[in-house]
């Protein structure tokens, strides 16, 4: 039996400094060039060492820190010439390679390629479990980078996650970063820096240290796992399902028998004091109103966050009826109604959010479902910022609407408070 790169307890040791890019960004793959894999396609030539010379092409990169950690711990080095590549696409063999060495798993001397080993590893070791279709030289989606990352770094992880579940647990734990604010890119490409960071911080979290999440990223994955970003923006108020999580398979209603079909295309959070929030584009987009003893325009509301389903009516026969009543999500907390309201547009509970009818200077309360085609609606509500404090449960229903009075609703998180967070 042997070990790839240096046992374990070295490889933590360098992890106590936690490299600034942790917080940051995992670079710009834009400018990513394409490899032709002739280095380390079925070869390992890539892993000749160049230690104790300097590496000529990570001086000034984001990822220099992370590299030259990695290069001294031993699981990783650069290439015969003096460069590291760090902008260059890794597989999925070769990013396995250097987890299972980075962690000091045993592989045996042999196999039937020069990465088997390290996937029998993995492989054993629980890290992967027969997730990849293909070949294995493809090049690696961050994705899949993610799934062997978050097993291999977080304890208690439940392997039956869908992929974008565990997009999601590997953002929370800070182990991916976005690629630009609120980017998450699940299929996007895997380099060599980007692979030796997310390395590092798999050993930092196992070392028992917390690192820092992207809160956006983290919303975006959430996004992908359920169509909302509730847990990761609203805490202290959903973070804690009584009977299982956001149940988004129900926000969906096919209205007289599949002539119209509307449904939630996802229920998002915004902070309302935050312009760089990547869901404010449909605030800005969209003429959204209040109303608190008087509409207030929502782009102009601060001091507070904005639920909003987006949502898809697709009226394929007319229904002939020019009141249909949109399906929508409803935000449910006793004590929330029971605040007295304030005048002026400071928010104190909560309050409804409709799109704005300039011709009659108020809500629309129905849409028209004389016309046929594809539109998109807005609805949700306004919260107040501030720890707020309920016995009483948080609940969100879906509200099917249509154009008749037998309209359900449906649950689709009940949750409590959790007062570990602030809001």
């Amino acid at each position: 039996m042997k070990k790839f790169g240096i046992a374990l307890t070295a490889a933590l040791l360098t992890t106590n400094i936690l490299m600034a890019s942790f917080a940051s960004a995992e670079g710009d793959t834009t400018e990513t060039k394409l490899y032709n894999g002739s280095d380390f396609g079925t070869t390992e030539q890539s892993t000749v060492s160049s230690t104790g010379t300097t590496l000529t092409d990570i001086n000034g990169h984001w990822a220099e820190a992370s590299i030259k950690n990695a290069e001294k711990a031993g699981y990783v080095s650069g290439y015969a010439d003096g460069t590291f590549k760090p902008n260059q696409e890794v597989s999925r063999a070769e990013f396995t390679k250097m987890l299972v060495a980075a962690l000091g798993l045993e592989t045996s001397g042999s196999g039937s390629t020069w990465y088997q080993p390290s996937v029998d590893a993995a492989t054993q070791a629980g890290i992967y479990a027969n997730d990849f279709k293909g070949d294995w030289n493809k090049k690696m989606p961050r994705k899949e980078m993610t799934l062997l990352a978050v097993r291999a770094g977080i304890s208690g992880y439940k392997k039956d996650y869908d992929i974008n579940r565990n997009l999601y647990e590997g953002a929370k734990a800070g182990l991916i970063q976005g690629t630009a604010p609120g980017v998450i890119a699940p299929d996007g490409t895997t380099t060599r820096a980007q692979a030796i960071v997310v390395i590092e911080r798999v050993l930092s979290v196992k070392n028992g240290k917390t690192l820092a999440s992207d809160k956006y990223a983290t919303a975006e994955a959430e996004i992908l796992w359920h169509k909302t970003n509730i847990y990761t923006m609203l805490p202290r108020y959903f973070s804690s399902p009584q009977y299982g999580d956001f149940n988004d398979s129900v926000m969906s209603y096919s209205i007289k028998n599949g002539k119209a079909v509307c449904s939630i295309e996802k229920f998002v959070v915004i902070d309302l004091d935050n312009p760089k929030d990547p869901n404010m584009k449909y605030i800005k987009n969209n003429d959204l109103a209040w109303l608190n003893n008087k509409y207030h325009k929502l782009k102009d509301t601060k001091n507070g966050y904005a639920v909003l389903a987006i949502t898809d009516i697709n009226i394929k026969e007319s229904l002939n009826n020019s009141h249909l009543d949109v399906c929508s999500i409803a935000l449910y907390n006793e004590d929330w109604y029971e605040t007295p309201q304030t005048s002026g547009n400071s928010i104190t509970r909560s309050h409804g959010v409709g799109m704005w009818n300039s011709k009659f200077e108020q809500l629309y309360f129905s849409f028209d479902a004389t016309k046929t085609g594809k539109f998109k609606w807005i609805s949700g509500y306004v919260l107040p910022k501030g720890n707020f404090t309920s016995k009483k449960e948080f609940r969100l229903n879906f509200d099917q609407g249509g154009t008749g009075s037998n309209s359900r609703s449906v649950p689709l998180l009940n949750s409590v408070l959790n007062p570990k967070f602030n809001q």
